[in-house]
């Protein structure tokens, strides 16, 4: 983030890391941004982590960015 953008760039994991990231890679002037929403979706997968650690799997989080 800086005074006026937000830059956002992909995160390398092994899913993705034969890909060409550089073409996600986007910034974003604060000025165009006309509304943003966080979201909490359920994440059916959390249901095979360890019942110790299925709590910080049961869900993703998401912020969805309105431009104009």
């Amino acid at each position: 983030m800086s005074e006026d953008e937000i830059h956002f760039y992909p995160i390398v994991c092994t899913e993705n890391k034969s890909l060409d990231l550089s073409s996600f890679k986007f910034t974003l002037d604060y000025r165009d941004v006309t509304a943003f929403h966080e979201l909490q979706l359920y994440n059916e997968t959390g249901q095979y982590v360890k019942v110790v650690e299925r709590k910080n799997y049961m869900y993703d989080f998401y912020l969805e960015i309105d431009v104009s």
